[in-house]
């Protein structure tokens, strides 16, 4: 099937109505040892299972997956009728193999990943750290050129949570300029531009990714702001909402009481140089180490006191 070529099918609304759709056919893209064409049509997530054509009212697959909108994978009609995955094989007989598909049959065989979800602006990816002083992370997302977020106030939202889902709110802040750094390179965008068309063509990545800024925003927050309200029989719950609205989505902590401890965190101890916080981090453990030292002397003092009466 060429590139560039009219699909259509039937999408039913959550209402009952059915509507007729068309799109193109992309390309092909391979996903857990299986070949999918890669579609722009559009359709409510209840309609994976729906036909698609051809121009000719031709047969060519079903709606398998989608990765968003205009992001629709489809199911060719060779794997249900020919090969060893022929799931039509008892109704209607196996079918030769189609020679032109067969050659993405076999490529698809030595590709066991799954495709990864692109990135879009209205979706905020993060990851969750910590060392020793600090929850440390970084928030992946795409910004607009001319009204850039990583510059503005980022706020932070920290609840507790017990055993009968009642909500306690810990913290509700905004970050400290030397609590965040942006990370953004041209290489870096233009490396994941380039993996972006490879996987699902240039006219996604021109509408959806080319149009904005790419870039990673790592944050420290230090323990001194909430482990001292921490309670060991709740879970906890972190949000960071950007200036424009969105959000991170909730961060969940089962064990927050034993990470506040600082016993461990070497792993993000070694993230915390590699992005530059390691001058916050040392200033912590100086602070720490002072608060224990004159917590020690301070006991002495009353056992001195105590010894004396």
């Amino acid at each position: 099937m060429p590139k560039g070529e009219a699909l259509f099918s039937t999408d039913v609304t959550p209402e009952g109505k059915i509507n007729a759709v068309q799109g193109l056919f992309v390309g092909y893209v391979h996903h857990k040892k299986n070949t999918y064409l890669q579609t722009d049509l559009v359709f409510h997530p209840e309609n994976v299972g729906a036909g698609v054509f051809d121009s000719h009212g031709h047969l060519v697959g079903i709606v398998s997956f989608q990765l968003g909108d205009d992001l629709t994978f489809v199911l060719p009609m060779d794997y249900i009728f020919s090969g060893n995955t022929a799931f039509a094989e008892d109704l209607v007989g196996k079918k030769a193999e189609n020679p032109k598909f067969l050659e993405q049959r076999n490529k698809a065989l030595t590709q066991a990943d799954a495709l990864t979800p692109p990135i879009r602006f209205d979706s905020v990816l993060y990851e969750q750290n910590y060392s020793h002083t600090a929850l440390i992370g970084t928030l992946t997302f795409l910004e607009k050129q001319d009204t850039p977020v990583h510059s503005q106030p980022i706020r932070y939202m920290l609840y507790s949570i017990d055993a009968e889902q009642k909500k306690r709110e810990l913290a509700n802040k905004t970050f400290a300029a030397q609590e965040i750094i942006w990370d953004h390179s041209q290489n870096q965008q233009q490396a994941l531009n380039d993996r972006l068309t490879n996987t699902f063509g240039g006219t996604f990545v021109k509408k959806h990714f080319e149009p904005y800024v790419y870039g990673e925003l790592h944050y420290r927050l230090p323990f001194t702001s909430f482990c001292k309200k921490i309670r060991p029989t709740e879970v906890h719950s972190l949000a960071i909402i950007l200036a424009d609205g969105r959000k991170s989505g909730e961060i969940g902590f089962a064990d927050l009481i034993n990470i506040c401890a600082g016993v461990e965190g070497d792993e993000g101890d070694v993230l915390a140089r590699k992005w530059g916080f390691d001058a916050e981090d040392k200033k912590e453990r100086a602070t720490n180490k002072n608060k224990k030292v004159k917590s020690k002397n301070k006991k002495q003092q009353v056992k001195k006191k105590q010894r004396k009466r």
